[in-house]
């Protein structure tokens, strides 16, 4: 997962079940959250390429996934690389 995040690019390791932002945070890379369970929204980022699994989402609406929105605390990769923009 490369990660996009306040003019840098990160490249971190994802493997289910953790999380994107827990995986961040193993790997000193602090970013923002709050609730860490998908209600919040405190999380939130753009997946500019590649696919995120979400297993909860009770904040973004269609038109956010529509526009590539994403919350790092539940998401997950799916095949391959992403890039994610904070």
């Amino acid at each position: 997962v490369f990660i996009s995040f306040k003019n840098e690019t990160h490249n971190i390791e994802v493997q289910y079940p953790t999380s994107i932002l827990k995986a961040a945070s193993v790997n000193g890379l602090e970013l923002p959250y709050s609730c860490e369970a998908g209600r919040c929204g405190a999380c939130a980022a753009t997946c500019t390429k590649g696919e995120v699994w979400m297993q909860r989402n009770e904040v973004l609406t269609d038109a956010d996934l529509a526009k590539g929105r994403i919350l790092t605390c539940t998401g997950f990769p799916i095949n391959g690389d992403i890039l994610i923009q904070i």
